[in-house]
């Protein structure tokens, strides 16, 4: 969330989520795309780094 006293990097630019997929010979970096009515890409600010793992 965009908050007082939190730094943004970017604060005119909604946050993104990257995908990448170390699996691949040559990983590249793709935006995933977030949808729905009650999402509010304007406030979105995400931090940290998350991993999933498929098995």
């Amino acid at each position: 969330l965009k908050y007082p006293g939190i730094k943004s990097f970017n604060p005119n630019s909604p946050g993104k989520i990257l995908l990448m997929d170390l699996n691949e010979e040559d990983p590249t970096v793709l935006e995933l795309g977030v949808t729905g009515s009650k999402f509010d890409v304007s406030s979105f600010n995400p931090h940290g780094i998350s991993t999933f793992t498929d098995e």
